[in-house]
């Protein structure tokens, strides 16, 4: 099914004019009581701004994604707002909103909801697609660019429509105090190493820095009370500016490719008792998928 079949002239709101993300959603609602008369917007409306409160829907790069699914809903519910002076928002940090695409639907359809959100991001981050569709004059002609994408809806989720891509990566050469600072400002305890080309290289996580703090020869001990108390961590912290993250990295990592099925990824999760996979294409590392990120993508947003 193509992205454009979803979406016509009455589900197409532009200009989509608002003070921020929440009136924005008042406005695409109003997209809904248009192409869907038979609609009764007041539930949406408490719904999606309850969640709104509770877990905002900005997705970075000027893409706002309201969306919720409503147990007596049958529909599949899609609006699709452009705002090409930009909608302010203390969520978006520097960028304003610039696109937003509503979508509420029943919860057996959850997973082409997922499927939609991907083809819409597909869209978007498509820098051509990004600046025709600011310049469109009417929804017919933003009808005409979607067309001309051609855009799928897979059938197939995969691990690149639930993967996250702004990444907080490091270089081999970082010192373990670096390290463990960027750890602790972002609230993260696993960094990739990517060198001067981008190229991937490994990771390295707080298991890591604790096992360069323990000899190798202790795996084949019982106990380690011969040791006299913390003195490999102290040593660890004395050398914090020698040690290097190319000294301490995993390289074997769970790697999958960008046409991996979501489910093969958490079949690896599982079998290789892993948090995150890897998604990576000719050495680039794309993104990343966790453990979290996958029940929370399917089970919870």
């Amino acid at each position: 099914m193509k992205l454009a079949a979803l979406l016509d002239k009455e589900s197409i709101i532009l200009p989509l004019k608002a003070k921020n993300r929440f009136e924005a959603i008042k406005k695409l609602l109003e997209g809904v009581d248009r192409a869907y008369d038979h609609i009764e917007t007041t539930e949406l409306l408490d719904v999606l701004e309850s969640r709104e409160h509770e877990m905002p829907t900005i997705l970075g790069n000027g893409i706002f994604f309201p969306h919720a699914r409503i147990e007596t809903l049958d529909d599949f519910v899609v609006v699709f707002g452009i705002s090409p002076d930009g909608i302010p928002d203390e969520k978006a940090e520097d960028e304003s909103i610039k696109f937003s695409f509503l979508i509420v639907c029943p919860f057996e359809k959850n997973s082409l909801m997922l499927k939609t959100r991907a083809a819409f991001l597909n869209l978007l981050l498509n820098e051509h697609n990004f600046k025709e569709l600011l310049r469109a004059k009417n929804s017919i002609a933003v009808l005409k660019i979607i067309e001309k994408s051609n855009i799928d809806v897979r059938h197939e989720l995969l691990v690149t429509d639930l993967m996250k891509t702004e990444i907080v990566s490091i270089a081999p050469e970082t010192p373990l105090v670096h390290i463990v600072e960027i750890m602790f400002k972002e609230g993260i305890d696993t960094l990739p190493i990517v060198d001067k080309d981008q190229n991937f290289l490994g990771v390295v996580s707080c298991y890591n820095i604790l096992r360069a703090a323990i000899p190798d020869y202790v795996d084949y001990l019982e106990s380690i009370s011969f040791l006299e108390s913390s003195e490999p961590l102290y040593a660890l912290f004395k050398n914090r500016n020698e040690i290097l993250a190319e000294d301490i990295m995993s390289k074997t990592v769970v790697q999958v490719s960008a046409e991996t099925m979501a489910i093969e990824a958490a079949f690896l999760m599982v079998r290789n008792r892993v948090r995150t996979v890897y998604i990576v294409e000719n050495a680039k590392l794309l993104g990343i998928l966790t453990r979290r990120d996958l029940i929370s993508r399917i089970l919870v947003e």
